[in-house]
């Protein structure tokens, strides 16, 4: 049966049938389509313009050989038809991840040919090619060795093809480290390819950014592959789109050349030469200063030599694996080192200048502003004469010169060449003769002098080394500025010194000029863009353009005439690429190039000296507009780092600034809570001193009467009483008028009593007689009525005499006068304790849970020390317990969540809890835990220290009652067991022994004022419970998640209280009752038996007559 003809059908319905010979025509078709088109576009383009979904629907074509033509069908797409519009359609399509997992781990050559062609064609056409290199990263982590070894096989020709200029290394270096340890020797294979392409490209700093991440044995095969193809020049060998439009319009502008000839010299000095690449721009920043000893300033200070170089070695450890530094203040740390300058060991110094030029290094730029602090005495120090702390002041040096400038390191140096130490002023000009020649900025004319000022004093030194050192800084400096610029410093200068310098000044290498921009100024500052502005260099081609060859390319002409002024190319803006530098060389003798053709060369018109003068003016003005553009690009990349700087210094601020206000907040809180304590402490204190003044008052009063009692006894045995005043007054009263018995002391309930009928304006009371007339006086002194009292009384004659008299009378209303202050003082007493009675009344209905609920609970948190629970436990040799040596410690699990319970409600109910306070009964070293309950947010802890002894569940109860009385807690949280002994016994014995309600096991706790509602599970499923305080709880393990101590407030904790007591001060014996005999771990488990059905389950079982 002959096939089914499907040619008819449509185009767009051909490529995704369901028969893959269908598609493979479709394919054929719609390549030969683009091949033929006019132009990108063409109507072929637009179905998959439109749709370019079908693309990713080609490149994972379910067949093979389908999928090959599908490929090259792409391929054939985006080299007629491919734009950045169309490159982004197919990367927002996913294309790039579908072409990785089913093109290049295909099998078959051409597919990953021409899938590797698709991403070499994505990457030409982007106009951001990194982005293409970041869909393919993902693809490395995949499980297949096969797709993996693709993905970096690609990456590899991608790097080979465009280099990095145009790709940058920063994506794939973090994944070589992974792919080095990949278990396929494959992947090994082409990573290896990868490594040593992206080598020739970075040089050494790719080995100080992936070497910290190998293996020794890994580090060694590398350094092999890298010492083969060191020193290989570098070319780019496939140029991008818009490079390719950029050469385009400079072969034009070269081949429509009149008057000017092209230095090829200068137009091969950028297509040549490869980007330079700093270590620190291919790694993200790291933050060193929390990573250094607390100790630090304190070790440094000390007076053994060994522990400042410890110290400095930890530091050294530290900054040694850093290769790039988070911008922070770094000022204390450099002060540190610029302390260890003048340290007497030079171990220390050598030390102190390598830990410093990791700092230099890590910062770069930003290390400028610490510059004031180390350059001084770091140059004060190359005094040393020993190589090795010689060589790392000098490396140090240099590398701080590289992230300033001449004019910051030159007062310094100065003064170190000033100094009286000839080795400081021999150290100091050799560092000036290495800044002069390396500086791309010449020095000033005011910066000249005073070197030379300096300089030819050394010349005249009476030590050699002086005077070389001196002559060879003079010979670098008149390379910079010329010969006749220092004529006039060097005329009293010998001969023999001026052919020495002169000598030098032959043969010594600069990067800059004075007056105008070197080669060399202009090639290092093409190197240090050139990775930033990829797009706008133009790489050489595969056939470069040889600047020594005999003949000159047809198209561009052999040679051509001056140009006129006029006609000339404006210079770019930005003065970055090829189409931004003047083709035009700045020397004269250049215009002219050799032409072997001679019967073409074209006759030159002579310029006149107007033309000549004009011409030479305005190439002075380009060159010095050049160079103050670069001034100003480097001003404004300080403005830049400076800028960054000040935005992570304000966003450290402000982070600061929140930490101290969450502080403060915090301290408001807790001085509130403070407050109320203190302000019901001061209530107690009111109300105790007004029981206090109630008493004083009772016991004057009893005093009082007591007096009052003692009146009718003072009688002598004359005859005569005596009054207050020891007045006499004439009594006949006789014997008969004492009572026969003893008088009872007087109770309390009695002199109340007195107190009451107390009254001024008492009738019985009388003016003339000091006596009362009512029998009920004496009654009150005696058990019975005396039936002789009143004839006795009756009796009773007084002295008519005035002064007794008057002496009564007196004594009568001073007596009065007392009387009346001591009821007005009882009257303000009553008043005073009504009042008192009122405040605590209106202080206790405050404290009320009911009410407000402010400060009412009072929760007490044991916590345990126990083995820690990730810590698998060992029995000891003698079989008594678990071995405790070396073994970590830590909070028991139910403790910790009952600490955090505790802390919840106290975040749930704001102002309801007092005061949390964790007790641990154990050895001194719980301590431990009682510091981590502090750090989570307990306010007070009690160590209750009963050494190493085992306490058993009650008197550990017994223990936490005395501790529960103490702090007048009201709800005790604990956990319902510890993991060591799982007793689970002594919040139950707890409950008992304080008669409170108790809730165990909860997994749930709700607070509503006084009342506590937990919920507890149990093999029914959950049990309510609801209790008013006082109460005890116990957690089980699913109530909560224990939080983490921070390390601020693990720092605040050690400041908190925290009680020591011993089980004596409470009054409590800890006698154990109980002996461990011995303590076995259980047997192992035995191997079980696998069957392969139900019916030998059945079987095995029966033979176990388990059935």
């Amino acid at each position: 049966m002959s096939e089914e003809d499907y040619s008819s059908l449509p185009l767009d319905e051909r490529l995704v049938h369901n028969v893959w010979k269908v598609r493979l025509s479709a394919y054929e078709e719609l390549a030969k389509l683009f091949e033929n088109s006019r132009n990108d576009q063409d109507d072929c383009f637009q179905t998959l313009n439109q749709r370019p979904e079908l693309v990713k629907k080609f490149s994972t074509d379910s067949n093979v050989v389908a999928q090959e033509t599908a490929l090259k069908t792409v391929s054939a797409y985006l080299k007629y038809g491919g734009s950045p519009t169309v490159v982004g359609r197919l990367k927002g399509a996913g294309v790039i991840t579908s072409i990785c997992e089913k093109g290049l781990s295909s099998s078959r050559a051409k597919t990953k040919e021409y899938a590797t062609e698709i991403l070499l064609q994505m990457v030409e056409i982007s106009p951001q090619p990194d982005t293409i290199i970041e869909d393919i990263i993902p693809s490395l982590s995949n499980r297949l060795p096969k797709l993996v070894a693709g993905c970096v096989s690609a990456l590899h020709a991608i790097v080979e093809n465009f280099g990095c200029a145009v790709i940058l290394p920063k994506g794939i270096i973090p994944s070589l480290g992974k792919l080095f340890g990949h278990a396929d020797r494959n992947v090994r294979a082409e990573t290896t390819k990868l490594t040593v392409e992206l080598y020739k490209w970075m040089g050494d700093s790719l080995e100080s950014v992936l070497f910290p991440n190998l293996k020794p044995v890994q580090q060694k095969d590398l350094t092999k592959a890298f010492d083969a193809v060191k020193g290989t020049s570098v070319e780019q060998q496939r140029l991008t789109r818009s490079q390719q439009l950029e050469l385009e319009k400079l072969e034009s502008n070269n081949g429509a050349n009149q008057n000017e000839d092209v230095d090829m010299d200068d137009a091969g000095d950028v297509q040549s030469s490869a980007p330079t690449f700093d270590p620190a721009d291919l790694v993200d920043p790291v933050e060193v200063l929390n990573k250094l000893p607390s100790d630090l300033d304190a070790r440094i200070g000390s007076a053994k030599w060994k522990d400042r170089k410890e110290a400095l070695d930890d530091v050294y450890a530290i900054l040694e694996k850093t290769i790039k530094l988070a911008n922070d203040d770094y000022t204390p740390l450099i002060r540190i080192f610029s302390k260890c300058m003048k340290d007497a060991n030079i171990q220390v110094v050598q030390l102190a200048a390598n830990c410093t030029e990791f700092i230099v290094r890590g910062l770069g730029k930003s290390f400028n502003k610490y510059q004031t602090l180390i350059l001084a005495p770091m140059i004060e120090r190359t005094k040393e004469k020993k190589a090795s702390v010689a060589t790392a002041l000098e490396t140090c040096l240099d590398a701080i010169f590289k992230t300033s400038s001449l004019g910051d390191v030159l007062e310094d140096i100065l003064a170190g060449m000033k100094h009286k130490t000839p080795q400081v002023k021999i150290a100091s000009t050799n560092y000036l003769q290495r800044c002069l020649a390396s500086t791309t900025v010449a020095p000033s004319r005011s910066e000249i002098d005073s070197i030379m000022e300096i300089g030819v004093k050394l010349l005249s030194e009476s030590q050699e080394p002086i005077r070389q050192a001196s002559t060879e800084m003079i010979g670098t400096l008149m390379k910079i500025t010329g010969e006749r610029e220092l004529n006039v410093f060097l005329e009293k200068i010998d001969d023999n010194r001026k052919a020495k310098v002169n000598a030098f000044f032959e043969t010594v290498q600069v990067n800059s000029k004075l007056g105008s921009g070197s080669k060399a100024g202009q090639s290092t500052s093409s190197n240090s863009n050139i990775s930033d502005k990829r797009s706008g260099t133009v790489p050489q081609r595969k056939t470069k353009v040889q600047t020594s060859a005999p003949s000159i390319p047809a198209k561009r002409g052999a040679s051509s005439p001056v140009k006129r002024i006029d006609e000339a190319p404006k210079v770019s803006a930005f003065g970055r690429g090829l189409t931004g530098r003047s083709l035009a060389s700045s020397n004269t003798p250049a215009l002219q190039l050799p032409n072997h053709n001679s019967s073409k060369q074209r006759q030159e018109p002579a310029l006149t000296s107007a033309e000549r003068d004009e011409l030479h003016a305005l190439r002075e003005e380009k060159n010095q507009w050049l160079a103050q553009q670069k001034r100003d690009n480097q001003i404004q990349v300080q403005l830049k780092e400076e800028i960054i700087a000040l935005t992570q210094e304000v966003s450290h601020i402000r982070s600061q600034s929140d930490l101290a206000q969450k502080d403060l907040t915090n301290a408001l809180l807790m001085a509130k809570q403070k407050e109320t304590q203190i302000h019901r402490l001061n209530s107690d204190l009111e109300s105790a001193r007004l029981k206090s003044r109630d008493l004083e008052q009772t016991i004057e009063l009893m005093k009082l009467k007591q007096n009052q009692a003692q009146v009718p006894q003072s009688f002598n045995h004359n005859g005569l009483y005596n009054n207050s005043n020891g007045s006499p007054f004439e009594s006949k009263v006789s014997n008969e008028f004492r009572s026969p018995e003893p008088r009872p002391r007087v109770t309390s309930g009695e002199l109340s009593s007195r107190v009451k009928r107390l009254s001024i304006d008492s009738d019985t009371f009388k003016e003339n007689s000091f006596l009362s007339k009512s029998s009920n006086s004496y009654n009150r002194f005696s058990p019975q009525k005396s039936p002789e009292l009143t004839p006795a009384r009756e009796t009773l004659e007084v002295d008519s005499n005035d002064d007794s008299w008057k002496r009564a009378a007196e004594v009568t209303s001073q007596l009065k006068a007392r009387i009346e202050k001591m009821k007005a003082r009882s009257r303000n007493s009553t008043l005073n304790f009504m009042r008192s009675y009122v405040i605590t009344t209106l202080a206790c209905i405050t404290c009320s849970p009911v009410s407000s609920g402010t400060g009412f609970f009072m929760i007490l948190v044991p916590v345990k020390r126990v083995i820690d629970a990730a810590i698998r436990p060992r029995i000891n040799k003698a079989l008594t317990g678990v071995e405790t040596k070396g073994v970590k410690f830590s909070i028991n699990p139910f403790c910790d969540i009952a600490l955090e319970e505790s802390l919840r409600i106290r975040e749930a109910n704001k102002g309801l809890v007092d005061s949390i306070h964790a007790v641990s009964i154990g050895p001194t070293k719980s301590q431990d835990v009682l510091r981590t309950a502090l750090a989570k947010g307990a306010d007070s802890s009690t160590l209750v220290d009963v050494g190493d002894q085992e306490v058993e569940p009650l008197n550990v109860a017994k223990l936490l009652k005395q501790v529960v009385e103490k702090q007048e807690s009201n709800l005790v949280i604990l956990g319902k067991q510890a993991i060591d002994d799982d007793s689970n016994q002594t919040g139950q014995m707890l409950a008992g022994l304080l008669n409170w309600p108790q809730a165990t096991n909860a997994s749930k706790v709700e607070i509503d004022g006084d009342t506590v509602t937990v919920t507890r599970e149990i093999d029914g499923g959950a049990d309510t419970l609801r209790a008013k305080l006082p109460m005890i709880i116990t957690t089980d393990l699913r109530l909560n998640e224990p939080r983490y101590a921070s390390l601020p407030n693990v720092m605040k904790a050690k400041k908190k209280p925290l009680e020591k007591l011993k089980a004596a001060d409470l009054g409590i014996e800890i006698a154990s009752r109980l002996e461990t005999i011995q303590v076995v771990e259980p047997p192992a488990r035995d191997a079980g038996i696998k069957v392969e059905s139900v019916d030998e389950l059945i079987s095995k079982l029966k033979e176990a007559k388990a059935l």
